[in-house]
């Protein structure tokens, strides 16, 4: 590490308070400095031309930790108390107030959120008004939401962003966004980079897409529930809903408590996990991972995995089909359930393990029968590297 270069830079940091958001400017910058100074000496040039040429791309330095000394003079004087905001903030979040903007939410019937590197969370409004909440460890207004406004839209968007060397610089913020559990109308919500927690809102539709990040979701009722997971873990915890879709590309899926007509769930690489559900119609799907549901209650199922096991405890069906491409199936059901059932498994075995039943061996990795009493109540497994198994509870 070049020590002409910590030298420069140490004297441009010289008078601004060592606080966390300064130390971290820091060792973002020195680490990008020291690559472009690296390749310029790779080019030929001497280390002092180098250094110069770094620092002038860098650009105006001292703009970014004036910027950070003036949040952290707010923050000291807790100026953020002076909000129009009758909410206690302190539970939302550490960081402080710095912008509130509230609507009517008689004027929308449709809202979009657009946040780059934010957390944001959408939580019920206690007074029948929507309010956007801006938590930041900067009181630079360039940095606050963009908001429009048309007849029956209305759109907010993330503001100005630091950045050197085309890269985000250390930047804290939460953004609340508070809405009246009556509005059920639509919520379009996009995050680039942040996690995402919605809770207790009532809506008509709401589209969900985050990049990278974590989702939650608790207590909503909505009608059409659409959320894209690009990367990160989503949970999904007491959701009524006519109709769920949802996909995670990359991450975990736990949906617990869930009551819908129709749910399409598909996690591409992770794992699944559905619990204590009465979906009419369902269709589960894990590309790479386990798939995992229990207390099932459906009309029609149909639960898959390409690469991992699946199992499904249910006590009420219609239709259930699990198949298992590489890995094992298994399905627990209630000694007293009155289905046909129809097991089939390429290179495994097909195992039973129910009190009374009645089967007829098609071949060694085939059987098919009933339990109890023949019903038009059918389940149907296959597998083809792997044990297809039905047992009691």
């Amino acid at each position: 590490m070049s020590e002409a270069l910590k030298t420069r830079l140490n004297m441009i940091f010289a008078n601004y308070p060592r606080i966390p958001e300064t130390e971290d400017l820091y060792d973002e910058v020195l680490a990008n400095l020291t690559d472009h100074v690296a390749d310029y000496i790779t080019d030929g040039l001497t280390e002092d031309e180098a250094i110069e040429k770094a620092l002038t791309e860098l650009g105006d330095l001292t703009e970014v930790l004036d910027e950070i000394a003036v949040s952290e003079e707010h923050s000291l004087t807790d100026l953020s108390r002076d909000s129009v905001s009758n909410y206690n903030t302190d539970s939302y979040s550490s960081l402080p107030l710095v912008n509130e903007q509230v609507f009517s939410p008689a004027d929308f019937d449709q809202i979009s959120l657009i946040y780059q590197q934010d957390n944001v969370d959408i939580l019920p409004s206690e007074d029948g008004q929507l309010h956007l909440l801006e938590f930041m460890n900067t009181w630079k207004s360039d940095y606050f939401s963009q908001i429009q406004s048309t007849k029956d839209q209305l759109h907010i968007q993330y503001g100005k962003r630091p950045k050197l060397f085309g890269k985000l610089l250390p930047f804290r913020s939460k953004i609340v966004f508070l809405i009246p559990t009556d509005y059920q109308k639509n919520l379009n919500l996009q995050l680039a980079s942040g996690n995402l927690m919605i809770n207790q809102v009532k809506l008509e539709i709401l589209n969900i897409d985050c990049r990278s990040g974590n989702f939650k979701a608790e207590n909503l009722k909505v009608r059409t529930l659409k959320t894209i997971l690009n990367s990160g873990n989503g949970n999904f915890e007491q959701i009524e809903s006519e109709k769920i879709m949802i996909e995670a590309k990359s991450g975990n899926l736990n949906l617990n408590k869930i009551d819908a007509y129709q749910a399409d769930v598909m996690a591409i690489s992770g794992n699944m996990r559905l619990n204590i559900a009465d979906i009419y119609t369902l269709r589960a799907n894990v590309k790479s991972g386990n798939l995992k549901v229990q207390s099932l209650q459906t009309n029609t199922a149909e639960l898959a995995a390409k690469s991992g096991n699946v199992t499904v405890e249910s006590e009420l069906f219609a239709h259930l089909k699990v198949a298992a491409a590489s890995g094992n199936a298994k399905v627990v059901v209630s000694d007293e359930a009155i289905f046909n059932f129809d097991l089939r498994s390429g290179h495994g075995n097909t195992r039973l393990n129910l009190p009374n039943i009645n089967y007829t061996v098609k071949t060694q990795s085939h059987k098919a029968g009933y339990s109890n009493s023949e019903s038009e109540r059918l389940l149907y497994i296959e597998t083809n590297s792997g044990n297809a198994t039905v047992k009691a509870l």
